[in-house]
């Protein structure tokens, strides 16, 4: 059976570690991407990397006989003010690409299986304290109506589709990050009222979730990924206080969110009371359930309040032996000792 994944998005916050994941559990990854010299240096391991114009049809080649396909590309809707050109570039950025992949695949002699696709808890709207399913109506708005046409998109696909209504991911590198300065600073508090429901996943889980809807055929449709415990804005900014060992009690109006932000502060506002019980009778399990725990395993480290443990990995194009065998040389701790360090082995116990 194949083992090859096509995979747009890898170069993102979750398409990097996603990538990793997969390539530890024996994948092919085949990575379709804006600029490939800069992916490549960006994900450090051994894959096809394609250049993808998407102002040109996609070539069905790149899909035969791939396992599955997951499709993470899209502009991010948190990056800017939404004006009418940002907005167009959010909406157009998800429904194209899309588009583009099941027209690509449906071309195919012998098409991926499963497609595996990013979608987000935004279709619910403000949906206050209901709670939501994946067989709620969607809401409305900007990011509700993005949502709608997006995975309308995906309906051209006629295999096994999976689209993933991801909410808050918590994580470095995504809303974390933008959230972490003013609490370190303690200026963090709750947004506006603090009682909207925020629906949050860990980046750790939100991978395994993506692994777990590729391998099971059970799954398919719309699944919420999302933790089982959601919470108010008001115990989510004390919990990430007592996090990073700073108090979380200053509040920012709405009408500072609204002059600040503008349309995009719905993002902030809008309250998603999102279950999990899909995924959970799918088989799936968790290892974040409580946001205490999650924010423990992210900023607390053996106890160290606000810290961060850094992670890098690098794909060496050897044999184990090789590898080992260099590692294994006291002496090749100076070769890969930064030489401002002035790091020298002077003596050894043995030669062991």
């Amino acid at each position: 059976m194949s083992r090859k994944i096509v995979i747009t998005g890898a170069t993102g916050f979750v398409g990097k570690k996603l990538c990793l994941e997969l390539f530890k559990r024996g994948y092919e990854l085949k990575i379709l991407c804006r600029d490939p010299v800069s992916a490549r240096k960006s994900i450090g391991l051994p894959a096809d990397f394609i250049r993808w114009d998407v102002a040109r049809p996609l070539d069905a080649n790149h899909f035969e006989d791939a396992a599955g396909v997951i499709h993470l590309a899209g502009e991010s809707v948190a990056g800017g003010r939404w004006t009418k050109d940002r907005k167009e570039k959010i909406l157009l950025s998800r429904t194209e690409t899309t588009a583009a992949l099941c027209k690509a695949m449906q071309a195919c002699q012998r098409p991926p299986r499963v497609l595996v696709g990013a979608g987000a808890i935004g279709i619910y709207g403000d949906a206050g304290d209901t709670l939501l399913t994946e067989t709620s109506t969607s809401g409305t708005g900007f990011l509700a109506d993005v949502c709608r046409f997006w995975e309308s998109a995906y309906e051209g696909f006629k295999g096994r589709c999976v689209v993933l209504r991801t909410g808050v991911v918590l994580g470095y590198g995504g809303a974390l990050d933008k959230m972490l300065l003013p609490f370190r600073l303690g200026a963090g508090g709750p947004l506006a009222s603090g009682n909207q429901w925020m629906s949050w996943i860990h980046i750790d889980d939100l991978v395994k979730m993506y692994i777990y809807c590729l391998e099971n055929d059970q799954c398919s449709g719309a699944i919420n990924a999302v933790a089982p415990t959601p919470v108010r804005n008001t115990e989510f900014t004390k919990q990430l206080g007592r996090a990073v060992g700073m108090p979380a009690f200053f509040p920012v109006p709405k009408p500072a969110l609204k002059i600040i932000f503008g349309e995009m502060s719905s993002i902030l506002l809008d309250s998603q009371r999102v279950s999990a019980d899909k995924i959970r009778s799918l088989g799936f399990s968790f290892s974040h359930v409580t946001l205490p725990e999650a924010f423990g395993q992210l900023l607390s480290p053996a106890g160290h309040k606000g810290c961060h443990v850094f992670e890098a990995y690098q794909w060496v194009p050897r044999s184990q032996t090789e590898v080992f065998s260099f590692f294994s040389k006291a002496e090749n701790l100076e070769v890969l000792t930064p030489p401002w360090l002035n790091f020298k082995i002077t003596k050894k116990s043995d030669a062991k």
